[in-house]
């Protein structure tokens, strides 16, 4: 249980996420490891930011063990084919390596994880056995209050087109916590914004 809010202009990417850790008997603790970080390609060339939400040893391999790729400057349909073909394959290979994945019914899977990825003004959703989603909408949630936080998120847009990404995203991550009791503070966001 978790959430973790994503939102673009199109340009760059805002992430948001809360800082619970919940166990399997719903007991819950206040983690230090953000779920929500960025990180750079090989090159040092391009910002990738990443939130997850379930399994934090798969979190902590994305942060560092993952190599990013520098995408191609494509269309849009092209960067995602780009996902899909590249970082899902680095994903894959990363986690297999350091034994992250299981098999679930015939399926090699992240069990219930969930990955949101931002790069190049776009908002990726990998879910567990690897499908890669991009949403027409400028937002994305994932984790227990994903309904909650989207639903904020529309609101918000809606309410006031003129309101900071950050501000979005933090009132969607407290609507969050108001409805879901496994999202907890403190909350982090991070930017591909430099500015």
């Amino acid at each position: 249980m978790t959430c973790v809010v994503a939102l673009t202009n199109g340009t760059d990417v805002w992430m948001g996420g809360d800082a619970a850790g919940i166990d399997d008997d719903h007991a819950y603790d206040i983690r230090s490891t953000p779920k929500v970080f960025r990180r750079y390609s090989e090159s040092k060339n391009t910002q990738w930011l990443f939130g997850f939400s379930g399994n934090f040893r798969i979190g902590q391999l994305i942060e560092h063990s993952l190599v990013l790729p520098d995408p191609p400057n494509l269309h849009p349909k092209a960067l995602k084919g780009f996902v899909i073909r590249e970082v899902v394959k680095r994903l894959r290979d990363c986690l297999s390596e350091n034994k992250a994945l299981i098999s679930k019914g015939g399926a090699v899977t992240m069990d219930d994880t969930m990955i949101l990825i931002g790069v190049a003004g776009f908002i990726f959703l990998i879910e567990p056995e690897f499908q890669v989603v991009c949403s027409r909408k400028p937002y994305e949630a994932i984790g227990g209050a994903a309904t909650v936080a989207k639903g904020s998120m529309y609101t918000s847009g809606k309410v006031d087109p003129g309101l900071d990404p950050r501000s979005r995203i933090k009132i969607a991550l407290a609507a969050a916590k108001q409805h879901n009791a496994a999202v907890q503070e403190p909350f982090t966001i991070v930017s591909t914004k430099t500015k």
